[in-house]
């Protein structure tokens, strides 16, 4: 083996590909920090009847956007450093487009992994009221679980229906909000 061979081939490393900057959180971060904005007007703009009592039904929504706001703060601070910190040397790769602008693989959105999610969101949002919490939580969770790469399917749905059974059951009996339940309201 050459130096030059030995070069190309430590470039691929898992411990090469980790030194690279993250740059794809910027985007990321921007999402969420949109998506915590509208949290934020949702929540605020609420109706709450005086009569409701502690912790009412802001409580939930207020840690969510508090939860999401660090989440996008903390990708937000992630891209902007590795943006400013220069990317590590790496040896040319012909196969890599080296030299041409082309980026690294960690630098290009996936974007059928984004459609994948996206669409499952708002799949969601469309089947919530007339199916039903239980099941659009279930298939929200397995959605995105396929969208972020799981290719156990049926361990992402039984996984999905058992998350959403909480939620239902954290809502309903803890504070009495009933989520919608869609076609599972006469059973």
């Amino acid at each position: 083996m050459t130096s030059n061979d030995n070069a190309v081939s430590t470039a691929h490393t898992p411990s090469a590909a980790a030194a690279r900057p993250d740059r794809g959180s910027v985007p990321l971060a921007v999402v969420v920090l949109v998506v915590a904005a509208y949290l934020t007007y949702g929540t605020v703009t609420m109706t709450v009847s005086p009569s409701a009592s502690p912790p009412g039904p802001r409580f939930f929504p207020v840690i969510v956007t508090v939860v999401a706001y660090v989440v996008g703060l903390l990708l937000l601070v992630q891209g902007v450093r590795g943006r400013l910190r220069p990317a590590p040397a790496e040896a040319p790769d012909a196969d890599a487009g080296a030299g041409t602008g082309a980026g690294t693989d960690a630098d290009r959105i996936d974007w059928r992994q984004v459609g994948i999610v996206v669409g499952t969101f708002a799949v969601f949002i469309l089947v919530l009221e007339p199916v039903g919490w239980l099941v659009s939580g279930a298939l929200l969770f397995t959605g995105v679980s396929y969208g972020l790469g799981s290719s156990r399917h049926l361990v992402n749905v039984g996984a999905g229906l058992a998350l959403s059974s909480v939620i239902q059951l954290a809502f309903a009996g803890g504070l009495g909000l009933p989520l919608p339940a869609g076609i599972l309201a006469g059973v």
